[in-house]
């Protein structure tokens, strides 16, 4: 089985309005999960990049010198 996460609201009928359409073969039998927030806890989110452009970005600075060392990536976060 294979996951996909995508976005969406319930209009007043009760009904789940994809934001995008899904890119899948048609008339594939799904199973559906539904998270919802009590509060818009959505709308507080930052859009997350598509995989493809994060991974063009690292591309890039990685091909451009653009990187740390991997000893610096966790300071200053806490393990608790």
């Amino acid at each position: 089985m294979k996951a996909i996460e995508t976005s969406g609201k319930i209009d007043k009928k009760g009904q789940i309005i994809l934001t995008e359409p899904l890119k899948v073969t048609p008339e594939s039998q799904v199973k559906v999960i539904v998270l919802f927030c009590e509060v818009d806890e959505l709308s507080q989110e930052t859009p997350l990049k598509s995989a493809i452009e994060s991974f063009s970005q690292g591309w890039q600075e990685a091909m451009t010198g653009k990187t740390h060392p991997l000893d610096e990536l966790w300071v200053g976060i806490d393990n608790e």
